[in-house]
C-alpha cells in the first residue's frame, strides 16, 4: 500500500521564506524523501571520501598529490553544504549563513555541491588513471544524488531585483554594505608598508575564524604576485580594490606546471581581477601540452585500421590540421607576451583558425569507422576546448573598440603597408625578375600552379609573388603551412580558372576535394577563378 503524505512531512516546507509570510512550497517531494535522499547523498560523498584517503600521500607524482589532495577538499565541502541542506529542511531558522529565502537557499547549496565533483573529476587529467578509474563511479553517483536533489526542489523565482539593483535575497547588513560610498575597514593590504600587511594572504590568515559578521580586507592598488586561498573556516570575509585596473592579484601556478585548475587560480572577487594576460598565457601553454598528446593518437590512429576511412585521407588530414593548429597556438603564444593590441589581433585569427581546423577534421572523421573513433573525437573535443577557452579570454581582453565601419569592399586597416600595395596593385607593376609565371601554353616560368608553389622557398618572410596567366588549369593545388607568403595572381575571375577533379562523391574529404587549399593564414589569392577554395 502506498505511503500517505502527512501534514507533518509538508511543515517545515510550508514557505520557501524564514519569514512568516506564507509562499508556494519550496519542495516537490515530502520532507521526509528530501531529507533521506540528503542523507543517502552524504553517505555516498563520505565512501568516496574513504577511498581517496587511502591515496594521499601514496604518490609522487606532484600533479597526481594535488589532485588528490584537492579533491579532498572538494568533498568536504559538498559534505557541509548537504549538512547545511539537511539541517535547514528540519530547522528553518537554525541556519546562521541563510538568506531568510529557503528555496534559494537549498538551490545554491545543492548547485556548489554539484559543482564541486565536477572540479574534483577536472584534476585527474592527465593523471594515474588507476586512482582516477577509482574515485570516477563514486563522484558520478554524488552527482547523479545531487541532481535527483535539485530537481525535488522549486525554484525561488523571487530573487533578482530590477536591472541594476542588488538583489532581494542580499539581508540587510549585505546591502548596507554594497550601496555605502565608504566601507569601515579591518584590515589594511598595501606594497608600499603604509598598510597592515604587504600581501593578500597574510590578511586572510589573520582574519578571525568563523566569524558572525563582516570582515573587511582593503586592497591597494599594484600588483600582488600570489595565489590566495580562502579556507572554509574564514567566514564572512570581504575584499574591497581600488578597481579592477589598479588593483591586481597574478599568481604563477599553472596547469603545465603541475598545478590543478583549482589551486592555480589566482583569485576571482567583485572589483579585483587576476593578470588577465598571464592567464590567457597559461591557459595557451596547456592548449599546446595537450595538443603535443594529441600528436601521438593521431600517429596511431593511422597505423594498421584503428581508423577505417570512408572519405581518402581523413585522417590524414586531421594531422596535418593539427600541425597547423600547433604552429598557430605557438605563434599566439609570442604575440599575446607582446602586450601590443595589434598583436592580440592576430593571436585571435591564429586560435580561430585552429577552431576551423577541428571543425573540417571532424566532419572527415564524421563517417569513418574503427575502433579507436571514439577516443579520438572525444581527445580532438577535449584538446581543442582549451583552445576555445583561449580565444573566448583573448576575444574580451582585445576586443577592438575603435571604429568599424569601414566602407564595404575597402582594404581592412589591419594589413600592413606592403600588403595594402600588393592588393590594391597590379602584376604589371612588378619587376618580372621577382614574379613567378604560370602558363598553359608554356610561354612562362611554370605550366602548372603546383609546380610553382613547390619552387617557392620555404617559411619565408618576404612575398612571393606568382602570376597565373589566362587559361584552365585542372589540377588541385596545395599550399603547405611552410609555404608561408604566397601571392598568387589571376588574369581575371572569368579568365583563370583552376578547376579539380576530386570530390565528396568519390570519396574525398571536403578539405581534399577543395581545388585550391592553403593550410595557412600567409597568403593572398586574387584575381583567380576557382570552384572551391579552402583558406
Amino acid at each position: 500500500m502506498a505511503s500517505q503524505m502527512t501534514e507533518t512531512d509538508l511543515i517545515p516546507f510550508a514557505s520557501c521564506s524564514f519569514t512568516d509570510d506564507i509562499q508556494s512550497e519550496c519542495l516537490k517531494v515530502p520532507a521526509s524523501e528530501f531529507a533521506g535522499s540528503l542523507r543517502d547523498t552524504i553517505d555516498a560523498v563520505q565512501q568516496v571520501v574513504t577511498i581517496l584517503s587511502q591515496f594521499a600521500n601514496a604518490f609522487s607524482d606532484f600533479r597526481l598529490a594535488n589532485a588528490i589532495s584537492d579533491c579532498l577538499d572538494l568533498l568536504d565541502f559538498s559534505a557541509d553544504e548537504l549538512n547545511w541542506s539537511l539541517s535547514a529542511s528540519q530547522n528553518q531558522k537554525g541556519k546562521s549563513n541563510s538568506t531568510g529565502k529557503l528555496s534559494s537557499d537549498l538551490r545554491t547549496w545543492l548547485s556548489a555541491a554539484l559543482v564541486n565533483q565536477d572540479t574534483c573529476g577536472d584534476g585527474f587529467e592527465g593523471t594515474n588513471s588507476i586512482v582516477k578509474g577509482l574515485v570516477s563511479t563514486g563522484l558520478n553517483q554524488v552527482t547523479s544524488l545531487v541532481q535527483d536533489l535539485l530537481t525535488q526542489v522549486h525554484p525561488n523565482s523571487d530573487h533578482q531585483g530590477p536591472n541594476g539593483q542588488i538583489p532581494t535575497w542580499v539581508k540587510t547588513e549585505d546591502r548596507k554594505l554594497l550601496q555605502a560610498d565608504g566601507v569601515n575597514v579591518d584590515a589594511v593590504v598595501a606594497q608600499d608598508g603604509t598598510g597592515n600587511f604587504t600581501n593578500v594572504m597574510d590578511a586572510v590568515l589573520a582574519a578571525p575564524d568563523y566569524s558572525m559578521s563582516r570582515y573587511v580586507i582593503y586592497i591597494k592598488r599594484g600588483t600582488y604576485k600570489e595565489n590566495v586561498e580562502i579556507k572554509k573556516k574564514k567566514w564572512n570575509l570581504m575584499m574591497i580594490g581600488d578597481g579592477m585596473d589598479a588593483t591586481i592579484i597574478s599568481g604563477n601556478r599553472s596547469y603545465i606546471d603541475g598545478w590543478t585548475t583549482f589551486r592555480s587560480a589566482t583569485f576571482v572577487s567583485i572589483n579585483i581581477t587576476p593578470n588577465i594576460l598571464s592567464y590567457l598565457l597559461q591557459s595557451l601553454n596547456v592548449a599546446i601540452s595537450e595538443a603535443a598528446k594529441l600528436t601521438d593518437l593521431f600517429y596511431k590512429a593511422g597505423q594498421y585500421s584503428n581508423i577505417v576511412e570512408k572519405q581518402k585521407g581523413a585522417v590524414q588530414d586531421c594531422q596535418e590540421l593539427h600541425q597547423i593548429t600547433l604552429s598557430s597556438v605557438q605563434r599566439s603564444v609570442s604575440r599575446v607576451q607582446a602586450r601590443n593590441a595589434k598583436k592580440l589581433n592576430d593571436a585571435r585569427a591564429y586560435l580561430s583558425a585552429a577552431l576551423t581546423n577541428k571543425n573540417t577534421c571532424m566532419e572527415g572523421l564524421d563517417s569513418a569507422s574503427g575502433p579507436m573513433k571514439s577516443t579520438l573525437v572525444n581527445s580532438l573535443t577535449s584538446t581543442y576546448k582549451y583552445v576555445s577557452n583561449s580565444l573566448s579570454v583573448i576575444s574580451k581582453q582585445g576586443a577592438n573598440k575603435g571604429r568599424t565601419n569601414r566602407r564595404l569592399m575597402s582594404v581592412p586597416r589591419w594589413l600592413s603597408r606592403r600588403d595594402r600595395r600588393i592588393l590594391e596593385s597590379s602584376v604589371d607593376e612588378y619587376d618580372p625578375s621577382e614574379v613567378l609565371t604560370v602558363a598553359a601554353d608554356g610561354s612562362g616560368n611554370f605550366t602548372t600552379i603546383s609546380d610553382a608553389i613547390i619552387f617557392c622557398p620555404n617559411n619565408s618572410y618576404d612575398r612571393t609573388i606568382i602570376y597565373v596567366k589566362e587559361g584552365v588549369y585542372e589540377e588541385n593545388v596545395e599550399i603547405p603551412s611552410y609555404k608561408t607568403n604566397i601571392v598568387l595572381f589571376g588574369d581575371g575571375s572569368d579568365i583563370t580558372f583552376i578547376t579539380g577533379n576530386r570530390s565528396r562523391g568519390d570519396g574525398w574529404t571536403t578539405f581534399r576535394s577543395a581545388t585550391v587549399e592553403g593550410i595557412f593564414s600567409d597568403r593572398r589569392f586574387n584575381t583567380l577563378s576557382s570552384s572551391e577554395f579552402k583558406p
